[in-house]
């Protein structure tokens, strides 16, 4: 059944991201057309809307036979929404023709437009658990990890994996790339509004507080009221807008709420909750500003505790009573925190441990009896010294987080008997000596980082034993090379390598077939790649920074699978794609060469072209119609760019301090383009070629110091915004007389272009909103369009000014004068009067 299963998935998979608009391993986060509700939703068509429910209702295109008007029925009923066709295919699966027959019945009865409710049929399918978790999902839960939420329920007294996954069969939940649980919006609110009318013991937003602050007022009330989680995260917006005090439950709330999640950011628990205590699950206590945890606070049921800059957190419990259940810990940014209490070891079930804590020195020698520790991260402990000499008894741990812990000196002896090691990672670490065998016993290593280590001058000897390494980063050390059998890491994906004293890469990195990512980092003295790079034929990222690299190897071109080339600071002297190159990012930031050519031929595939600080750069003569970006930045000797004609495909434009360019070629063909920035062209003297600039959203030319003409701008169509920043020689914007093509324009800039006299034909510009200018003729240019419906004129002259200005002025929307800076004067509309208080 197993193999079946995996079969159905695997089709359904290729299948779908063929044949389906919308991948269905991404719903509902590339829902590009959900609005505020249902309706707002784009229907698939008939085609593709079967074949998304029938993926769900029976793993494949088709529907069984005998359910072919089944699903016909479903289909109709769905309208074509693709979030109704999953759950309602989910909700079938597997299941009898009468058990169609009865849900259909169900949602057949509801009016089409009322989806909502449609949905909830799914929701009354489900069990008392999965109810439950349904709802705290869509109150606590969306974007928390599913392992710290599974632990919660079952904390709880829900099954929680078991209804975990019956949510996700029946599509109503979901889970991110990094594990954290998502839902659709719409089944967000589904679940909030159940939540909130069946009985209001989820409490996740501000008014719900007020509403029980009000409750609370009567005695039988109390007596009846059982909170199941509160979560308040903004304190200060509901203090602001409702000018309510800061403890806003000025009379305490009875202790027998029941308690199970409680989060929150600033206000004082301690003033809120009467004792005897209560008894949370999950406690996450933002900007903790208590020395210890409050006397009315159970530990008994705690499963997750998270306290979030205890700036004066001193202790975290009483060693005579500790939380036995605790699962997982974190503590961020405690500055007077020292060290863990010595009952830490009793507690036998905690996983996870994650702390960045300025104050730790040490960990007590009891830290070693957590048996079942996994995950521990110790973050910017810049004061942790050493750890203690049984610290290898912790023989669960898989993942260590010492980043940063920059006076750590040692690892003990014991460290090497971690075999279960999975993530290691010693990033910041700069004074810490590894013994040569520390991991002469670890087989299971996924990820290894000794970024950092300055005086890290070799890599440890079994290194290259680690056969399931995934990720290496030894970059900013000391090493003098890297192992000659490092290619033996055939699971290698990742390599970055940094280090002054580098001088040659070994020619076994050929053998790196799963090589995905390589980033050179400064490496001075590494002057050229070896020639065995090319033969990486998975790589898909390589960047070279600061190092001495003059040129790349000869089989660069074999590199099929090559995407982004990012180039800095380094003495490159040629860049060449005369092979065929599949690149998609090419980026070369300061470096030393002087023509860049790249033909149709040699990289088919480049969309984006970013250069900057190529202080030799004279000439770029050919580029691929593929582009759809372009920039150029700081590129002083750039004098000619060739190809511009011919990039059909070209979206956005940005040249920024080519001080020697003086013209660009005509842009007649660039059907594609939607912004263009010109930003200190300083010789720049002529542009051509806008009349098919149809796409064209954006133009902005900046201190563009000789240019005296533009083309004319009649035919943007699309135009919404012009902004010209000291161009002191052009005198004119042509082509505002034709109001029909320039309907979308609202915005003309024009800041300090003396030039400019008049805006001939504004007043056609119906959807104008704003022109701004200084130190040019204003009042002039104002007097000749008195009657357009411009919302906004910003510009300079005295203040003293303005009352003779306004005099001169018979616009109907301009009422309103407000000085603002000195020689400033603003003038705004009556309605932007209205809505602006601040008017």
């Amino acid at each position: 059944d197993e193999g079946r299963a995996l079969k159905y998935i695997v089709n359904m998979v290729f299948k779908a991201m063929e044949k389906l608009p919308i991948r269905v391993a991404e719903y509902p986060a590339r829902l590009d057309d959900v609005a505020h509700d249902f309706e707002g939703m784009k229907a698939l068509n008939p085609f593709h809307a079967k074949q998304l429910f029938c993926w769900h209702a029976f793993l494949q295109s088709h529907p069984l036979n005998g359910f072919e008007d089944l699903v016909e029925k479903f289909l109709n009923a769905c309208s074509g929404s693709p979030l109704a066709l999953k759950v309602f295919g989910g909700q079938v699966y597997g299941k009898s023709k009468d058990y169609w027959e009865s849900q259909l019945l169900k949602i057949s009865r509801i009016m089409p437009e009322n989806i909502k409710q449609r949905m909830k049929v799914s929701y009354d399918a489900l069990d008392k658990d999965e109810q439950e978790v349904f709802m705290d999902v869509a109150c606590f839960f969306i974007g928390e990890r599913i392992d710290l939420a599974i632990a919660v329920w079952d904390g709880s007294g829900l099954s929680g994996l078991r209804s975990w996954e019956t949510l996700v069969n029946k599509c109503l939940v979901d889970l991110d790339q990094n594990n954290c649980i998502t839902m659709h919006d719409h089944l967000r609110d589904l679940g909030r509004d159940l939540a909130h009318t069946h009985s209001p013991s989820r409490l996740w937003h501000q008014e719900h507080m007020i509403n029980i602050k009000k409750q609370a007022r009567g005695v039988s009330i109390q007596k009846r009221m059982s909170i199941r989680g509160i979560k308040i995260e903004v304190l200060e917006e509901m203090v602001d807008s409702m000018g309510t005090s800061k403890r806003w439950f000025r009379r305490r709330l009875p202790s027998s709420l029941g308690l199970k999640f409680l989060i929150g950011t600033e206000f004082e628990f301690t003033k809120q909750f009467a004792t005897p205590a209560e008894e949370p699950v999950w406690l996450r206590w933002l900007h903790f500003q208590n020395k210890k945890l409050p006397s009315w606070l159970s530990l008994q049921k705690l499963r997750i505790l998270e306290l979030n800059i205890p700036t004066y957190l001193t202790e975290l419990w009483a060693d005579a009573d500790p939380p036995l259940q605790l699962r997982e810990l974190t503590i961020t940014g405690g500055f007077k925190f020292q060290s863990f209490p010595t009952s830490i070891g009793r507690l036998k079930h905690l996983k996870m441990i994650t702390a960045s804590c300025l104050g730790i020195n040490s960990l007590p020698k009891e830290f070693c009896d957590l048996q079942s520790l996994e995950h521990l991260e110790l973050r910017l402990c810049e004061n942790l010294l050493s750890l203690p000499i049984s610290f290898g008894d912790l023989r669960n741990l898989q993942h260590i987080d010492f980043t940063y812990c920059p006076k750590l000196e040692m690892l003990p002896v014991s460290f090497k008997q971690l075999i279960h090691l999975a993530h290691l990672d010693l990033s910041g670490c700069a004074i810490l000596m590894l013994r040569s065998d520390m991991m002469e016993n670890m087989t299971k290593l996924e990820y290894l980082s000794f970024s950092g280590r300055t005086k890290m001058e070799e890599l440890p000897h079994h290194i290259t034993n680690q056969a399931s390494l995934r990720e290496l980063y030894v970059d900013r050390t000391s090493i003098q090379e890297i192992p000659i059998n490092i290619g033996v890491l055939g699971k290698l994906k990742v390599l970055e390598i940094g280090s002054p004293l580098l001088e040659i890469l070994p020619s076994s990195l050929e053998t790196l077939s799963r090589l995905s990512r390589v980033k050179i980092n400064g490496c001075n003295m590494l002057k050229s790649l070896p020639n065995s790079v090319g033969r990486l034929k998975m790589l898909k990222e390589l960047r070279i920074e600061r190092s001495g690299v003059e040129s790349l190897p000869e089989d660069f071109g074999q590199l099929s699978h090559l995407q982004h080339l990012y180039i800095s600071d380094c003495p490159l002297r040629q860049l060449s794609t005369s092979s065929l190159c599949r690149f998609k990012v090419i980026d070369i930031s300061n470096t030393q060469v002087s023509r860049i050519s790249i033909s149709e031929d040699s990289c088919p595939t480049l969309e984006i072209l970013t250069l900057s600080r190529n202080n030799r750069l004279t000439d770029i003569e050919t580029l691929p119609t593929s582009l759809k970006t372009i920039k150029l930045s700081s590129c002083d000797m750039l004098k000619r760019i060739g190809g511009i004609p011919g990039l059909v495909n070209l979206e956005t434009l940005s040249i920024f301090s080519s001080t020697q360019l003086d013209e660009l070629p005509s842009f007649t063909g660039l059907v594609s383009l939607t912004e263009i920035r010109l930003l200190h062209c300083h010789n720049l003297n002529k542009l051509q070629g806008f009349e098919n600039l149809r796409s064209v959203k954006t133009i902005v030319l900046s201190f563009c110091l000789k240019l005296k003409e533009l083309p004319s701008f009649a035919t943007l169509s699309s135009i919404q915004e012009i902004k010209i920043e000291c161009c002191y020689l052009l005198e004119k914007i042509e082509g505002l007389e034709h109001s029909r093509s320039l309907e979308t324009l609202t915005t003309i800039n024009l800041w300090n272009c003396r030039g400019i006299q008049s805006l001939d034909h504004a007043e056609r510009l119906k959807s104008l909103r704003m022109v701004a200018q200084k130190k040019s003729a204003l009042q002039p240019c104002i007097q000749s369009i008195k009657e357009w419906p411009c919302e906004m004129v910003i510009g300079a002259m005295p203040v003293n000014g303005v009352e003779s200005v306004m005099k001169s002025l018979a616009f109907p929307n301009l009422t309103v004068v407000r000085s603002f800076k000195k020689n400033t004067w603003e003038l705004e509309s009556r309605k932007r009067q209205s809505s602006d208080a601040a008017i």
